[in-house]
């Protein structure tokens, strides 16, 4: 038997559904990390894990019981409670934050330009870089013990897996690969698909996938401002995210004249109707600096989009390494004069990559 620890999201749920698809629902028990009433998780076989602030569900019981304990999302509960624990075999399913935002992380997702953006309504660098050190000093015999104790990280980027070893204390653990269901219904998203075009005389754009700080959207807006003269319009999707930085950026971009058209897209849609919005753009820039909304990413390279990723993302070198045709923000600069993309190439990628059978067989791997 497997014990899952899960927080209640939208990733969760639909890996309990692949569970469940594969029959395996017998071997894996899954504790949510989250107090009623749930936002994502409506499973029947999900047990509330956490009372009063702690994982100490009794049903959970002694956990050398499990042949396998997975932590999906290393938040301060999961540390506490496998600080506290002892386990047969214990596997960490990273999600970026508990990682880069581990209190050992120099890793900073906001770029010097956000960072300005922001800093009207941040804690004075004093007082964060206090507290930092006091975080440090109560902490860290805590985390480190926790870390110790995993046996696997199991994720998509190898290059973050690196980053885990070389920065969080206490890691001795091997690596394997694994991926959410990103539900991409890529059958569906072939009825978008069309002949295709010759390099538009000026591009429409699209930057980011939200309202998050992380989407780092300033530094984008700046080297597009630089090729105003190949640009017909630029349109930002913020229909979630943070509501202060969205105002702060708006503000921000009144002041800034420009030749082309820009605008905010604020409405939440159907999933056909932002693919119908993202499909009418010729580019898509994706600026974080961390993996993030990787989704849309996967959505513009199989529709045939010019797709620009942040250089220090650690996904770009792994995507790369997959032979996916995509371009560096950077390249933003050299807008029309950049080489074409094998459209055909990089929607085989995508289908090979999120292949059914292969998903199927690493799920059967892990959690049989």
């Amino acid at each position: 038997m497997n014990l899952h620890l899960i927080p209640d999201d939208k990733y969760v749920s639909r890996f309990i559904q692949r569970i469940e698809n594969l029959s395996l629902l017998e071997t894996n028990k899954f504790f949510i990390k989250a107090i009623k009433p749930y936002k994502y998780v409506f499973n029947e076989q999900v047990h509330p894990a956490q009372i009063g602030g702690q994982l100490i569900n009794p049903l959970i019981g002694d956990t050398r019981q499990y042949d396998k304990v997975f932590i999906h999302f290393m938040d301060e509960l999961s540390i506490d409670f496998v600080a506290s624990r002892q386990f047969n075999k214990l596997i960490w399913l990273p999600w970026g934050a508990d990682i880069y935002q581990s209190l050992f992380s120099p890793f900073s997702v906001l770029d010097k330009y956000t960072k300005r953006l922001l800093r009207p309504t941040c804690l004075n660098k004093v007082n964060r870089s206090v507290y930092k050190r006091f975080q440090r000093l109560t902490k860290v015999i805590k985390y480190r013990k926790a870390y110790s104790k995993v046996d696997t990280i199991i994720n998509w980027i190898p290059q973050e897996f690196d980053y885990a070893l070389k920065h969080l204390p206490g890691i001795r653990a091997e690596n394997k690969f694994f991926i959410y269901d990103q539900d991409i219904p890529f059958h569906a998203l072939a009825s978008f698909l069309g002949d295709p075009v010759e390099a538009p005389i000026k591009y429409r754009i699209m930057v980011g996938y939200s309202g998050m700080p992380n989407n780092n959207h300033l530094r984008a807006l700046m080297l597009i401002n630089q090729v105003t003269s190949d640009v017909q319009e630029v349109s930002l999707p913020i229909s979630y995210g943070d509501m202060n930085y969205v105002k702060l950026l708006e503000n921000e971009v009144a002041k800034r004249k420009s030749s082309y058209k820009i605008t905010f897209h604020k409405s939440y849609t159907s999933f056909e109707k932002y693919i119908q919005y993202l499909n009418s753009f010729d580019c898509l820039v994706f600026n974080p600096i961390r993996p993030a909304g990787m989704g849309n990413f996967w959505v513009g390279i199989f529709l045939g989009k010019r797709v620009f990723l942040n250089r220090q993302n650690l996904a770009f070198p792994f995507l790369k390494s997959l032979g996916l045709d995509f371009y560096s923000v950077d390249q933003l600069l050299h807008l029309a004069e950049l080489p074409s993309i094998d459209i055909n190439k990089n929607k085989k990628i995508c289908l090979d990559f999120f292949a059914e059978s292969r998903i199927a067989q690493v799920y059967q791997s892990l959690f049989n």
